[in-house]
């Protein structure tokens, strides 16, 4: 294998998995013949996808799979998380305030009561 072809492949299986997935909604349990003609069919719509997308750099789908659009939504989902986190602290300040207070009460009609008798 050439250094070139090795530096370019990805790392993961992701590209391999979704072809799987991706040939498996044409049909599956199919004669031998059925399977090829339904792989050379699947095969020639993705070729004609990606041809598609080189010459009008239009997707197949809308949704943005850029590293831009990947990032944005981790550093909003890590906001959320960072707010979330927040608004926990916060209430658990509230909930240690709310039992101080509920303490306070109590010792004073302790107290309250000790005087009375």
């Amino acid at each position: 294998m050439s250094q070139s072809i090795w530096t370019n492949t990805p790392f993961t299986t992701n590209t391999g998995e979704s072809a799987h997935a991706n040939i498996n909604r044409n049909g599956h349990n199919l004669s031998l013949l059925a399977a090829i003609n339904k792989a050379k069919e699947f095969d020639k719509l993705q070729w004609s996808s990606a041809y598609i997308y080189e010459k009008t750099n239009i997707p197949e789908s809308y949704r943005d799979k850029s590293l831009l659009q990947r990032t944005t939504k981790v550093v909003k989902k890590t906001k959320q998380e960072k707010l979330l986190r927040i608004e926990h602290e916060k209430l658990a300040i509230q909930k240690d305030k709310n039992n101080e207070l509920e303490k306070e009460i109590m010792l004073r009609e302790k107290l309250q009561k000790l005087l009375n008798n």
